[in-house]
């Protein structure tokens, strides 16, 4: 069993510089998991409005000549 002082040592004592490393990878992976969540968002708001642009182009390419000037 671990006593306080062993406790309170461990707690207080610098990490490792594989504790250190891990704790980077760790939060490197994290990272790049949330990067990768944000890129397909981006590529899915990219797709839709370029659809939307192509959309709206050919509406006013279809229906310019029958557009009423006031």
């Amino acid at each position: 069993m671990m006593d306080i002082f062993t406790w309170l040592r461990d707690i207080f004592r610098n990490p490792s510089s594989i504790e250190l490393a891990c704790k980077e990878l760790d939060e490197a992976e994290k990272q790049h998991l949330s990067l990768n969540n944000t890129r397909e968002y981006v590529n899915g708001m990219l797709s839709y409005r370029e659809a939307q642009i192509a959309r709206l182009r050919s509406y006013i390419t279809t229906n310019r000549s029958k557009d009423v000037q006031l």
